[in-house]
């Protein structure tokens, strides 16, 4: 039986080191949220998504049909000119 992948990380977990799992954003909330916490300052937990999922979402084999070639070519003009 294949194990499900763990897609998402509290904040509380994540450090600047995290930046290729989680991106450079939330690393940065996690650091955030761990360090200021110490110091009194409200930074509430949140989660991150894994940019594994992100991958594995557009992975065609994950995604029926040519749903994988429909999602990037839906956004890809919308992305070139800066609008949705």
């Amino acid at each position: 039986m294949n194990a499900v992948p763990d897609y998402t990380r509290w904040f509380s977990t994540l450090r600047n080191s995290d930046v290729s799992l989680v991106g450079g954003k939330n690393a940065s909330l996690g650091e955030l949220y761990s360090c200021l916490a110490t110091l009194g300052v409200k930074v509430p937990n949140g989660f991150a998504l894994t940019a594994q999922s992100y991958y594995d979402a557009l992975t065609p084999a994950r995604m029926p049909g040519s749903a994988s070639t429909n999602f990037s070519t839906a956004w890809m003009p919308a992305m070139s000119t800066g609008s949705r």
